[in-house]
């Protein structure tokens, strides 16, 4: 006995499908996430703190105070202590 399941959610043939992509990636279909940013919370600001955290990190491992950091990336030297926290943790 074969069973045909009908799916409804799929994309009718010859249908213009506009892949916009987002701010992060240029085209959803060649996107490396697994999960769309769109549909995780705070997912765009969260992909994009994340990105910050690393550079930071990394200013911080070429030497840089704190405050140098903080002025570079025009935020305050708490968040360049709290990314720095976040970025050892992740690690």
């Amino acid at each position: 006995m074969n069973i045909i399941l009908k799916r409804n959610d799929l994309l009718p043939e010859e249908t213009s499908y506009f892949d916009k992509g987002c701010v992060l990636y240029p085209h959803c279909l060649s996107c490396p996430r697994t999960v769309c940013a769109y549909e995780e919370g705070r997912g765009i600001i969260r992909v994009k703190s994340r990105k910050r955290d690393r550079e930071i990190l990394n200013k911080f491992k070429e030497g840089l105070c704190r405050n140098e950091i903080a002025k570079i990336f025009g935020v305050s030297r708490r968040t360049v202590q709290r990314a720095l926290k976040r970025t050892a943790n992740r690690d």
